[in-house]
């Protein structure tokens, strides 16, 4: 298996395997933790089916590793905790830390110097941390459960007056926002270099001669220059890897039938599908692909 690769996020992600460091060595992970520059800041480490993510930060790179490790955390994980130490197992510390996050942003909503939006912003983190807390608590064993206090219902009743001016506001950024997505996933579909950002689905382009490194016995050897497909999240496969499941997969989705790993395993590179839904949506991992984009992509294949 490459040990320098571009997506160590997601290796580390599906652990498949133990360890791996990009190509500018900045982000690497050994077993269970990921770091970012060096053992100083570990980014996130998998313990007890759940995953322990920091809260604290370092730099604007760092803040990118962080980004880029959270992104590839698949979405039916939903037991991913932020605490301040991810090293430490699970303890009456990480509960005191929720404790004063959420204290902290009650006490900046108590005070109301932001607007409206910004308000309804903090209540929805706030609330959230909550719920993350609860759960770890609960997961971990704790009796400790944590609650909004009284006065923040007033605070709520206001952000929900507010909510059909704020939802307004909302779509209009929200459709200014998805046709500059459109063009810059047109122009990266193309080959372009383009930073695409968060996208509630995934796409895949062909990239041609991409530049691997070639481990034996964990020894570097050499490079290759082989066809790959990568997608918008900046994973790489085989090309030839898609070109052999490919036709099972659009024979699954042309039928209309779901599909779900279970003894039947289908495998691409290092990772494998986790399911295709009866509409059409193939998941794998963090990445969703929409059936629209399958059949687009296979006829780029020739399929």
């Amino acid at each position: 298996m490459r040990r320098v690769r571009d997506d160590v996020a997601h290796v580390w992600a599906h652990q498949t395997q133990d360890s791996a460091r990009s190509k500018c060595g900045n982000l690497f992970f050994e077993g269970s933790v990921i770091y970012s520059y060096g053992h100083h800041f570990p980014i996130a480490r998998h313990y007890k089916g759940a995953v322990l993510f920091t809260t604290r930060d370092y730099s604007n790179t760092t803040a990118k590793h962080k980004q880029e490790v959270r992104g590839a955390i698949p979405f039916s994980h939903k037991r991913v905790f932020t605490v301040r130490d991810v090293m430490k197992d699970p303890c009456k510390a990480h509960l005191d830390d929720y404790k004063c996050r959420i204290n902290g942003l009650t006490e900046e909503m108590a005070k109301g110097r932001d607007g409206t939006m910004a308000q309804a912003r903090r209540l929805h983190a706030m609330l959230r941390l909550i719920d993350e807390a609860n759960l770890f608590a609960k997961t971990f064993g704790f009796k400790t459960r944590f609650s909004a206090m009284k006065d923040i219902n007033e605070l709520r009743a206001k952000v929900e007056s507010e909510r059909a001016k704020l939802a307004k506001i909302a779509k209009k950024a929200e459709k200014k926002k998805e046709a500059e997505q459109a063009e810059k996933l047109e122009k990266w579909l193309k080959g372009e270099h383009v930073s695409l950002g968060f996208l509630p689905f995934d796409y895949m382009r062909v990239v041609r001669d991409y530049r691997v490194d070639i481990y034996e016995d964990g020894v570097f050897t050499g490079t290759k220059l082989v066809d790959v497909v990568q997608t918008t999240r900046q994973v790489i496969v085989p090309l030839d890897d898609v070109k052999r499941i490919a036709p099972l997969v659009l024979k699954i989705i042309r039928e209309g039938r779901s599909w779900k790993r279970n003894g039947e395993q289908i495998d691409v590179g290092d990772f494998s599908l986790d399911a295709i839904t009866s509409d059409g949506l193939v998941l794998v991992g963090c990445h969703r692909f929409k059936k629209e984009e399958v059949e687009r992509f296979a006829s780029v294949l020739g399929l």
